[in-house]
């Protein structure tokens, strides 16, 4: 094996894509391994095009014959490689939204439904001279017990699950805490808010009348 001499060591470069990881790799001059086309990298501050004019005219005075083609910006090459994955992102996005929406409702109508089967009780409870509010709290805080139970189970299931998002991940682990945590306030406030509604109905219920109907 004929030796080499090493000049110098680069930063990572991600030849596969944002979300996979850099590979070790060695550069070699042309003289060394000629290449059919070359790929030029430009660091500089100014108007794009103008700089894409000048290359060209550099290219042109070197080789007439040299065609330099497919000039971008490194900030369009990066959105052009995340294209396909901002897509998938934007639509997992409308449908987490539509989850949320769909889980707002569930709870609405499950606490809606268990309000109405204990309405009889919150009658009885104001009747023998429970305050209002206390009824109200009663019920959300039983409401916030399940919605905090559901939540740890949700996040044991994402954690569990969450391997399955590493390859549609960049910048952020699977296991992200601020991301989890978030996802968990959100539906705690969503099934607090869910459960309000249907509380405060029950805790403006008129006892005597409902004792009465009974």
């Amino acid at each position: 094996m004929r030796p080499v001499t090493i000049v110098g060591v680069t930063n990572d470069t991600r030849h596969g894509g944002m979300e996979k990881p850099p590979e070790p790799e060695v550069y070699l001059p042309m003289a060394q391994l000629p290449q059919l086309e070359t790929k030029i990298i430009v660091r500089a501050d100014g108007d794009v095009a103008l700089l894409s004019q000048a290359m060209r005219n550099a290219v042109t005075a070197t080789d007439k014959d040299q065609p330099l083609f497919d000039v971008q910006t490194m900030e369009a090459r990066a959105q052009a490689s995340l294209g396909q994955r901002r897509l998938t992102t934007l639509l997992l996005m409308l449908f987490a939204m539509l989850a949320v929406l769909l889980a707002a409702v569930g709870v609405y109508g499950v606490f809606s439904y268990s309000v109405a089967q204990r309405t009889h009780e919150i009658a009885i409870r104001l009747a023998l001279g429970s305050a209002r509010t206390r009824v109200l709290r009663l019920v959300v805080v039983e409401a916030s017990w399940l919605v905090a139970a559901g939540g740890i189970i949700g996040l044991a299931g994402a954690f569990f699950l969450s391997r399955l998002l590493r390859s549609m991940l960049v910048g952020v682990t699977a296991h992200d805490a601020v991301s989890l945590c978030a996802a968990w306030l959100v539906m705690t406030a969503v099934g607090i808010i869910a459960s309000y509604a249907p509380a405060a109905r029950a805790s403006r219920v008129d006892p005597n009348a409902l004792l009465h109907a009974e």
